[in-house]
């Protein structure tokens, strides 16, 4: 008997009628202010949007593969609060050392790797620099693309095997063209590892990429 009344009790208690904890007047006030917080997390995006689209109405007329990284384009970048004051110094101290004008674009830097590619490959076909100038390669490519697939210690070895092959005794034995060029990979995968680095990226500037890319297509 006793049981058949717990059974009862629980078919009564699975019987009853839910009922809202607010009442009609605090749903609708409760809906109203969830709209004026949609609102303005729009009239947020909103100006950050419109920095990035006149960023690349300045600088990248042509597509991704034209971006070219200028003292210029920092000071915007840092002028539009997408990056800090310290971000900004750190990038025009990879470009100061280089004369006025000769900064070729991502999609240039990724044509002489791919070129120097084929180059030391027709030399050796296992030259151990090869998978290194592929990696380099891609970071360009993600960059000018609007990626950011490496992460910043994948584009330290990179930069630094490099580094390490330049000034190896074949390395110096390369044209002055061939060294500047190489230099200048270094150069922007610096650059580039300040982008994707999540301790001196703030959110803006890891949002930028993407944006930019949606934005020209």
């Amino acid at each position: 008997m006793r049981h058949a009344s717990s059974s009862t009790e629980i078919s009564s208690e699975s019987s009853e009628t839910w009922t809202s904890p607010l009442t009609a007047k605090e749903i609708v006030t409760q809906h109203q202010e969830n709209l004026s917080k949609l609102a303005a997390d729009q009239v947020s995006i909103s100006p950050r949007a419109e920095k990035i689209q006149m960023l690349n109405n300045e600088f990248f007329p042509s597509g991704p593969s034209s971006v070219k990284i200028t003292p210029d384009f920092i000071q915007r970048l840092n002028e539009y609060e997408l990056i800090s004051d310290a971000d900004a110094q750190k990038f025009l101290n990879q470009l100061d050392s280089k004369p006025s004008g000769t900064t070729n674009t991502l999609g240039q830097i990724s044509s002489f790797i791919e070129i120097f590619q084929e180059e030391l490959a027709a030399i050796d076909e296992e030259h151990p620099l090869l998978a290194t100038l592929s990696e380099a390669k891609s970071i360009v490519d993600d960059m000018a693309s609007g990626h950011a697939s490496y992460s910043s210690e994948e584009i330290g070895s990179a930069m630094n095997t490099l580094k390490a092959f330049q000034e190896s005794e074949e390395g110096q034995a390369l044209s002055k063209e061939h060294q500047d060029a190489l230099q200048e990979v270094q150069d922007i995968l610096a650059i580039i590892q300040q982008f994707n680095s999540g301790q001196s990226t703030n959110d803006a500037t890891k949002q930028y990429a993407s944006v930019f890319s949606q934005s020209i297509t």
